[in-house]
């Protein structure tokens, strides 16, 4: 009966302890049981790199510094037009009328980047879905945040946007 009543004694203070400690045993045995019930294959992808290596973002790109360029020729071209009018209610006039149209144009060229920019990021996303799909992997996360555990996918995904 002594034994029993010094385990009392030791147990009862720390309780709280011994149950935590309990408490982390069974969540770590859960997690290994948990892993090799459902075992998650996962992926990683460098976006940065598909998106660098994409040729239809590479065209955009150039698309769009054509446009931005044609729009400084035009911007160029409106100041020079001010400029020679003397009349300063009429420059006035013309300035407005430059700045309304400036900044139409320059709406509707990052609007059409922009909507583009979406389309190619909707042809990426697919293209890793399929992948991830076809290779059998459960998750893909993008490689900034992997630090181990997954496989590296970029490759196949880069070779998947020019087929």
């Amino acid at each position: 009966m002594l034994k029993v009543e010094k385990i009392k004694k030791h147990f009862i203070p720390n309780q709280k302890y011994y149950i935590c400690i309990i408490g982390a045993i069974l969540i770590f045995a859960l997690g290994f049981a948990a892993k090799a019930l459902f075992p998650t294959k996962v992926a990683m992808v460098d976006i940065q790199k598909v998106v660098n290596s994409s040729a239809a973002v590479n065209t955009l790109k150039v698309e769009h510094q054509s446009k931005m360029a044609e729009l400084q020729t035009w911007l160029d071209n409106a100041e020079k037009e001010i400029e020679k009018q003397t009349v300063s209610s009429k420059k006035e006039k013309l300035t407005k009328q430059y700045q309304q149209e400036f900044i139409q144009k320059q709406q509707t060229i990052q609007q059409a980047y922009t909507q583009e920019l979406q389309r190619i990021d909707a042809s990426i996303s697919e293209v890793i879905t399929r992948i991830a799909n076809k290779k059998g992997y459960d998750l893909v996360l993008v490689k900034d945040i992997v630090l181990s555990g997954a496989d590296d996918i970029t490759e196949f995904v880069i070779k998947g946007l020019k087929e």
